[in-house]
């Protein structure tokens, strides 16, 4: 947020009132210090994007492909003038999408500030990547090391009739499932597991041990969502979950036996869902935050962790003084 955005957001009032004086002052000292910074010093950057991630080999940069942190890097490059190593809270396999996916770099400060950034990145990236919001933070916050949660969601079509327009962005299973069934499944999954039955095989060393928090399945129109919040994910894990459930779901599989792969891994069966029915809805910074039952797809959640400052963004959002007070 530069100087003229802020002075026309204390003109329009209901934004910098006496209630919230404290908290606008510290956030000027910040835009101070951003403005003052010589051209070349090195800043701290966060910022949340969004994808669809059909047309890419996933999040993470792979020579030679398509892929959302190549196409981005490219952006930040060009705006910047200089290259940038990118940290991604969550990375997505190629087909998986994001509505609130969170990236941290470094690099020198943009010649329009953080608006400019802002801008030249809207205008730069394709139209299935767009960026949220873009600010500044302190050098300990980190993308990935400093989130406390992730929230994904699944959209699952069942039934016989298939739908064109959401065929690369949910699964269709035509079958009709038992929701009931799969619910209480879904159950045995809170809490710390071992989830090595659900995801793909990873590196040796590498630990499968993760926190789930909380899971929802609701009926929403035709569609069925799965949502699930953990401290981490590893490789391919939701989609090992999505899968068994709808084993579940068409009585394949019994609620004890699912049960029974989350409790005791060894040897369970993979069944991985296709990766267009998923999106990384959410990273959290803060206390977890289980939000209420509406369609993330419509209704776009997500925070503004409190180490960022100085935001310039397309979301509307008037509590930046907020996020300087809470810091």
């Amino acid at each position: 947020m530069t100087r003229s955005h802020h002075d026309s957001e204390a003109e329009q009032g209901g934004l910098f009132d006496e209630e919230n004086a404290s908290a606008s002052a510290a956030l000027e000292v910040e835009i101070q210090h951003f403005e003052a910074a010589p051209g070349g010093a090195a800043l701290h950057y966060a910022a949340s994007i969004s994808y669809v991630g059909t047309g890419y080999h996933g999040i993470a940069y792979q020579a030679g492909q398509r892929t959302v942190i190549g196409v981005l890097g490219v952006a930040i490059e060009r705006a910047l003038r200089e290259p940038v190593d990118i940290v991604v809270a969550g990375r997505t396999d190629a087909g998986v999408h994001a509505l609130g996916q969170v990236i941290s770099f470094t690099g020198p400060s943009h010649k329009g500030g953080i608006d400019g950034l802002y801008q030249s990145l809207a205008r730069q990236l394709p139209d299935d990547v767009s960026v949220n919001w873009v600010g500044l933070t302190d050098q300990s916050f980190s993308a990935r090391h400093s989130a406390r949660y992730r929230r994904y969601l699944y959209r699952i079509l069942p039934g016989a009739e298939r739908d064109a327009l959401t065929a690369d962005r949910s699964w269709h299973v035509p079958f009709e499932l038992d929701l009931p069934a799969m619910r209480s499944a879904s159950y045995a999954l809170i809490g710390e597991h071992d989830f090595t039955g659900f995801c793909k095989k990873g590196p040796e060393g590498t630990s499968t041990i993760r926190r789930i928090f909380e899971v929802r399945l609701t009926k929403r129109g035709r569609f069925v969502d799965f949502e699930i919040w953990a401290n981490a994910f590893c490789h391919q894990m939701v989609r090992g979950i999505v899968g068994s459930l709808v084993e579940v779901g068409k009585g394949k599989c019994s609620v004890s036996s699912f049960a029974k792969s989350v409790l005791y891994p060894s040897g369970t069966k993979r069944y991985p869902a296709p990766p267009g029915g998923l999106y990384l809805v959410e990273v959290g910074y803060g206390e977890l935050s289980i939000a209420g039952d509406l369609d993330p797809l419509l209704f776009p959640v997500g925070e503004v962790p409190n180490s960022v400052y100085a935001i310039s963004s397309c979301l509307g959002r008037k509590s930046r003084p907020e996020q300087v007070l809470n810091r």
